[in-house]
């Protein structure tokens, strides 16, 4: 029963280049170690990426050593944000070689606290930004996807992984109302908006839509 599902997609600010791909899960296996060693590129560390809604940062860390990019995480609860640093200060993997680029900060990634609907980093500040399962607790769509674009820079890409309604949805079954209620009180929702409703509300904040796509028919 396909009622909702989690909406994959990219958003780009302005113009830039697009930056996909896809790969077998042995492709993947295989390219471990490749990209481990990428992740000590000092092309990557000078690239600024935001997590919106980091939570502790599991995701965060995981990306991070994996393409060796700079990633802070965003989240509004202080306890995520000292319990992240923490882990991260115990894994000897996010420290930065900072003989080779004394510029570089002390480690490659970091939880701040703040609010993701009025962000405390300047405008332009990030080459990319991700969110995963975290803006669909927003109040307002077009407001955090709104700051969202305020601190990318022009032609930066925003993907963004959400609990969505998809067109399977029947607000008279009270099957669905309940599988849609139980979700909700599951992961704190205070509702599920529609996939229509997400892909508008980042148009509207300034986002061009790249690729969008129900997760659950990956499966």
């Amino acid at each position: 029963l396909n009622l909702s599902g989690a909406l994959a997609g990219l958003g780009m600010v302005g113009g830039g280049k697009q930056m996909n791909g896809s790969s077998s899960k042995e492709e993947e296996d295989n390219g471990d170690e490749e990209a481990m060693k990428e992740g000590s590129t000092p092309s990557m560390a000078n690239v600024k990426v935001l997590d919106v809604g980091c939570g502790i940062g599991g995701p965060m860390r995981n990306i991070c050593k994996f393409t060796g990019a700079d990633i802070t995480g965003l989240t509004l609860n202080q306890y995520q944000v000292d319990r992240g640093n923490e882990l991260i200060r115990a894994d000897a993997h996010f420290a930065n070689h900072r003989d080779a680029e004394k510029h570089l900060p002390e480690v490659r990634c970091r939880s701040v606290q703040g609010d993701f609907m009025k962000q405390p980093f300047d405008d332009a500040s990030f080459d990319a930004a991700y969110a995963i399962e975290a803006t669909c607790h927003a109040p307002d769509r077009v407001g955090c996807y709104s700051e969202i674009r305020r601190v990318l820079k022009p032609g930066a890409i925003f993907a963004c992984y959400e609990w969505c309604l998809t067109d399977g949805y029947d607000p008279s079954d009270p099957e669905h109302v309940e599988i849609k209620k139980r979700i909700e009180e599951g992961d704190g929702l205070p509702d599920i908006a529609s996939t229509h409703h997400c892909l508008g509300a980042l148009k509207r904040a300034g986002f061009e839509i790249l690729e969008e796509r129900d997760c659950v028919k990956d499966e």
